[in-house]
């Protein structure tokens, strides 16, 4: 794997052979098609896209199999190239509509709550260290 993909999950020989149809195994095979397309389009060999990109070829060609996909800072540049917003080809990807700003608000202010409290684990561990 090169720098800027994501592999899903690895899955057990098993699993892989229960698998029944390419797009089971490829879940991101919707995404890569539409940089296939996009590709294709624009008469660019698969390693032109992949400068305009910045990944290596053996990743963008990951990318159009569905077997990978572009890590999430590489979604402005995704989303450059396939003339979209970066929100949809985060939802593309993610098989979920981008958050909205109120939920981002509350993962943040959940996130703040679990950092004030691993503070407050961390002090009276401190505390405990110095007794000891």
């Amino acid at each position: 794997m090169s720098a800027g993909e994501v592999t899903d999950e690895h899955q057990s020989i098993g699993e892989r052979t229960s698998m029944t149809s390419y797009e089971e195994s490829h879940p991101h095979r919707a995404f890569g098609q539409m940089l296939e397309d996009e590709r294709t389009r624009r008469r660019w060999r698969q390693i032109d896209a992949a400068e305009f990109l910045t990944v290596s070829q053996s990743g963008y060609a990951r990318w159009e199999t569905g077997e990978n996909r572009p890590s999430d800072d590489r979604f402005d540049r995704v989303a450059e190239y396939l003339r979209k917003d970066v929100e949809e080809i985060w939802s593309l990807i993610h098989g979920r509509p981008y958050p909205t700003n109120d939920e981002l608000m509350n993962r943040i202010s959940v996130l703040e709550g679990n950092q004030a409290d691993l503070t407050r684990q961390l002090a009276d561990m401190a505390d405990i260290l110095e007794r000891i």
